[in-house]
């Protein structure tokens, strides 16, 4: 976790031979006034990508994967962090309350993970993996083993999982070339298959409307 100043783009120290997988931003950008994270307005958020780099050292490190982080995401407000990793799990870290472990670990996939998802509402967890499947999370259930639902239906690894903005879907992209639309109230069977070529999918970027 890296706290970024508000006049400043990041510029990371790390060790040589480290690599950033996939960096991720707290939304809106905050600023610290009296006493208090309050969000920048848009005239502020502007200074601050046009200001000069620094050289940050990092805030915390949160610690427990046994193997590469693959991705991160912030929990909607909550002060979590939810890790994604090829250890085949994903972890999730109280960052508010200056935890460097993990709260909790959710365990179930049989691959490496390659992507995570938090819904806005700060409760739902979506992770993809090389196993095939995405996974949906409640992360007020009171057992870490086995998820909440299993998507199934995509014949190479998912590499993105998304969960759209109203919380009513679910969106994954795959190395089978595949785009699938899943509804969450009735995850079992994808409601829209989109064909994308001859390439794997890896990225998913949702329009607001």
């Amino acid at each position: 976790i890296w706290r970024v100043p508000t006049d400043a783009e990041m510029v990371a120290d790390r060790d040589k031979d480290d690599e950033v997988n996939s960096p991720t931003y707290g939304s809106p950008p905050l600023a610290r006034e009296g006493g208090q994270w309050t969000p920048l307005g848009p005239e502020r958020a502007a200074g601050a990508e046009r200001a000069e780099r620094r050289r940050l050292k990092d805030k915390v490190a949160l610690w427990g994967h046994s193997a590469a982080v693959t991705c991160a995401e912030w929990v909607a407000a909550s002060g979590l962090v939810v890790s994604a990793s090829a250890d085949k799990t994903a972890m999730l870290f109280d960052v508010a309350a200056g935890a460097t472990k993990p709260l909790r670990t959710l365990l179930g996939h049989d691959a490496p993970l390659t992507s995570v998802s938090a819904a806005h509402t700060g409760a739902i967890i979506l992770t993809a993996s090389k196993d095939c499947t995405a996974r949906l999370w409640d992360i007020r259930a009171s057992t870490t083993h086995g998820a909440q639902h299993v998507f199934q239906g995509h014949s190479n690894t998912v590499g993105v999982a998304v969960l759209a903005p109203d919380g009513g879907c679910a969106i994954t992209g795959s190395d089978d070339a595949t785009v699938k639309v899943w509804d969450l109230r009735a995850p079992r069977t994808p409601l829209l298959t989109l064909k994308c070529g001859r390439h794997g999918v890896r990225d998913l970027a949702l329009d607001a409307r």
